[in-house]
């Protein structure tokens, strides 16, 4: 079953989204004498922080992009070294019935260079189970019971490569949708108590009225920068 990918409910960027955590929760601080007969304590600002931290840990949690930088490169590297030995087996092929045989078609390797991993390693099992069954006669060629042990255990370890990476990166992308959601989340908490912060002091303190935008000039000023830059190299073009 497809996974459902969550959407931003905002435009902020992820330090951003803390800033503003930040500067609300420290105006909800400011202002919890006029706030507490609305109904916020001081257990609302804590809850709001935690939600932040726990924001932040996910944000910076670098781990799985390394491990799957790391698996990647393992099964890469698999994947070169088992093309390597099937055309190793192909050679002593070509040595004992000659190039372009029946036993070497029937290896399946043609197009090698651009299977896919599924089809590598059907082709490799396939290759193992062939010379396998003529190792007595591919012997006096240098195939020994040794080698083809050792292929098969490079198959597995591709295999295990293989199904690794695929895990990772669905774990990953289970990660970014639980990040859009905690996003979303911590978004929503901002927009409430920036919402009622400014209900409360519409009328009575422009000052603590403004604490609680949730719009800075800083991120106006930001957004209208960068459509001020589009616009000018539209009209370089």
């Amino acid at each position: 079953m497809a996974l459902i990918k969550e959407k931003r409910i905002h435009r902020f960027s992820d330090g951003d989204l803390i800033e503003l955590t930040i500067s609300i929760s420290g105006s909800m601080r400011m202002h919890l004498a006029d706030l507490m007969s609305f109904g916020i304590s001081q257990a609302d600002i804590d809850a709001l922080l935690a939600l932040s931290e726990d924001y932040m840990r996910v944000i910076k949690d670098k781990e799985s992009r390394l491990d799957i930088y790391s698996a990647s490169d393992n099964r890469d590297k698999l994947k070169e070294n088992i093309k390597e030995e099937i055309r190793m087996m192909a050679i002593r092929c070509r040595l004992k019935w000659g190039n372009g045989s029946t036993q070497e078609k029937s290896l399946g390797i043609k197009g090698m260079a651009g299977f896919t991993d599924e089809n590598l390693f059907f082709t490799a099992n396939l290759v193992h189970s062939a010379m396998s069954e003529n190792l007595s006669e591919l012997s006096v060629y240098g195939l020994t019971q040794e080698i083809l042990d050792n292929f098969e255990n490079m198959i597995k370890s591709y295999e295990e490569a293989m199904i690794l990476q695929k895990n990772l990166l669905n774990a990953r992308e289970t990660n970014t949708n639980i990040r859009i959601k905690m996003s979303n989340e911590l978004y929503s908490q901002i927009q409430k108590y920036a919402d009622l912060g400014k209900k409360v002091f519409f009328m009575t303190n422009e000052a603590k009225y403004n604490d609680f935008i949730i719009h800075p000039k800083r991120y106006v000023k930001k957004k209208e920068k960068n459509i001020a830059e589009v616009s000018e190299k539209i009209l370089v073009e």
